[in-house]
């Protein structure tokens, strides 16, 4: 079909509703459902439960947990309906229609807010394959961030159907080679556009399933060249938090520091020492099965608590001259052995994806950058580089700053 978007009906026009209404509903039918089941359990069992307890089962105060539980659902229910109210359905207006990989993506979206030149909105565009498993009664959802950026935005005043209000508009460039937006099945790619208000008060944070596909449109309406530069100013001083950047005589030197990807490699730490206690645990139980959880659980936790570990000390030191290309790895301060390579040996510059994140509703996807030699071998220049546009801008800026190629295709 020449226009595979116009498949599904939500597609069907440049202007696509996210499924906020859909998370409201679902919420609050999980929030009705256990605060009746809370309520059966502590109505009908009561006065057993009363006489477990004067017996010293205190175990059973347990179940005054549940309708703690079921007040916190019924109130998060509550917000979301409160905000939805507030600020409607929110439809994003896309232009170009549909999104264009390897052109542009952008278009705005109309908010029942006054307009504040304070206000402050942020706007990230990610490509998630989503993999749905069954296993018996289970079903399993994984998703996993492909690629993801940072989005320039700018707002400005506008009218609603409820008067004066904000728009808030966005357009991006989308590299070529990344994968197109596919129809829901157990194994699929998917486009989602989140656009949040950093002011907590505010409480706005929706998000968009975009149709996405390859092209070259451009958006008709481009932002003010003061929002462009606005955000060009805010990726570099990123990169100054990210790394530090110095010139030593004919050399540029770089230093990457885990301070980005604490977070991560100490969750790791954390997940990894978990598994590996349990693994050493159940050396103390018998069973044919036990020495197989203790292999698995133990190998795992390992594996796992010594890539974090390594990842809270590990430090990256690259200068760049026009003779050669030196790396060097230190960990905790301690010197690992250093690589020099000759310059003339060096092809381009190219980012890779690393790990990612969550917190929340919130991925953050890392990005490393490699120096990919004419021999194939790649060297580590960069890592813990928290999106893809700032992986970008930071090897827009070192091509810039010692002349190597920048391979831009993903």
């Amino acid at each position: 079909m020449s226009k595979p978007w116009l498949t599904r009906k939500q597609w069907s026009s440049p202007t696509i509703y996210s499924n906020a209404k859909l998370g409201i509903m679902v919420i609050w039918g999980f929030a009705v459902v256990f605060s009746g089941i809370s309520s059966l359990v502590l109505i009908s069992g009561r006065a057993q439960m009363l006489a477990d307890f004067n017996r010293g089962e205190h175990l059973v105060a347990v179940v005054l947990l549940f309708p703690v539980v079921s007040v916190f659902l019924l109130y998060q229910a509550w917000r979301m309906t409160r905000d939805w109210l507030r600020y409607g359905r929110t439809p994003f207006h896309m232009d170009p229609y549909p999104g264009r990989i390897g052109g542009q993506m952008g278009g705005h979206i109309d908010l029942n807010l006054p307009f504040s030149s304070a206000q402050t909105f942020e706007a990230t565009l990610v490509l998630c394959r989503r993999v749905t498993r069954s296993s018996g009664k289970e079903t399993k959802v994984d998703e996993s961030i492909i690629w993801q950026r940072s989005v320039p935005l700018h707002h400005e005043t506008c009218m609603t159907e409820k008067g004066a209000g904000t728009r808030v508009r966005l357009v991006t460039d989308v590299p070529e080679g990344l994968a197109e937006s596919q129809e829901p099945s157990s194994n699929y790619h998917l486009w989602r556009l989140t656009i949040k208000a950093l002011d907590k008060s505010l409480r706005f944070n929706r998000s968009w399933e975009l149709p996405m596909f390859s092209g070259a449109d451009q958006a008709e309406t481009q932002l003010p060249s003061v929002a462009l530069a606005a955000y060009e100013e805010k990726q570099l001083e990123s990169l100054d938090e990210l790394t530090q950047i110095t010139q030593q005589g004919d050399s540029i030197w770089m230093r990457f520091t885990p301070n980005n990807t604490r977070k991560l490699n100490l969750m790791m730490t954390i997940f990894g020492a978990l598994f590996f206690s349990v693994g050493i645990g159940m050396t103390q139980a018998e069973g044919a099965m036990t020495w197989l959880f203790v292999v698995v659980f133990g190998a795992i936790g390992f594996l796992i608590l010594s890539l974090g570990v390594y990842g809270l000390g590990k430090e990256l030191r690259v200068g760049v001259s026009p003779e050669q290309v030196v790396t060097k790895r230190f960990w905790f301060g301690l010197a690992l052995p250093e690589k020099v390579s000759p310059r003339h040996q060096a092809k381009h510059m190219k980012i890779e994806s690393g790990g990612s994140m969550s917190s929340g509703t919130e991925t953050v996807k890392y990005y490393q950058l490699k120096l990919i030699m004419h021999d194939g071998t790649k060297l580590p220049i960069g890592f813990g580089i928290d999106g893809y546009g700032k992986a970008e801008k930071l090897a827009q800026q070192l091509s810039m700053l010692t002349g190597l190629e920048f391979c831009e295709k993903v």
